[in-house]
């Protein structure tokens, strides 16, 4: 969530960045072009102390960035084994709740015991869907706000066709952008988004449907063995 807000600000600087270009640069009447006009001649094609204050703002935000990145890194390293023992354990809390819950609808006979013991099992999921719904949401919406940077600079460096120093900047920021990709992963097992759900929810399925097939199996193996039995 640090991280998240942290982002939030480096895109609303960047919107704040084009906003001040597209008052300053692109409106004809403004009073800082007229200003330049008469220290330069009557011509736009040198801003000096505004292209000084762009670039400090971009190289600002470029730090702030790579110190972000710096800090997920972190958070990986630090907490990435957590992550997945928490993940694992959400994981196999949702398969074997899943299982109970097919197991007493299977043998289910109408009787309270067997509906507040589904009722139990599908309340113990909740919590832990529950957790790994968040944890995916809240690394998606951060992994998105990298893609906001991106479109920023974007329209930076549509605002500033002829400024070739300014455009290098971005250049090296969109570089940053591509190298430095802040990422949420657990251990290095898989990474935290919400490709993370479909994960899970194939591998409940799978994993359910081998612990129904043994169960019905295991079911089918005590009646051979007792035939064999008699028949000895």
């Amino acid at each position: 969530m640090i991280i998240r807000e942290r982002l939030k600000k480096l895109v609303l600087i960047l919107d704040e960045q084009k906003l001040y270009e597209d008052v300053h640069m692109q409106d004809g009447n403004s009073a800082v072009k007229n200003f330049f006009r008469t220290q330069h001649n009557g011509t736009l094609s040198c801003f000096p102390y505004i292209r000084n204050i762009d670039l400090t703002r971009l190289h600002i935000i470029r730090d702030l960035y790579n110190r972000l990145w710096e800090l997920t890194a972190h958070v990986n390293r630090n907490f990435g084994f957590s992550l997945l023992t928490n993940v694992g354990n959400d994981l196999l809390a949702i398969i074997s709740n899943s299982y109970w819950i097919f197991i007493n609808f299977n043998n289910y006979s109408n009787t309270m015991e067997q509906l507040l013991q589904s009722t139990s099992n599908a309340l113990l999921s909740l919590p832990h869907m529950f957790n790994v719904l968040s944890l995916a949401l809240l690394c998606e919406e951060t992994l998105q706000k990298t893609t906001e940077i991106a479109y920023g600079l974007h329209n930076l460096e549509t605002c500033m066709p002829n400024n070739h120093q300014y455009n290098i900047v971005i250049e090296q920021f969109s570089l940053q952008l591509l190298h430095q990709k802040i990422t949420f992963s657990a251990a290095g097992f898989f990474n935290i988004n919400c490709r993370l759900l479909y994960s899970i929810a194939g591998a409940t399925t799978t994993y359910l449907i081998i612990l129904i097939q043994f169960q019905m199996s295991g079911d089918r193996v005590p009646q051979n063995c007792t035939i064999s039995t008699d028949n000895v």
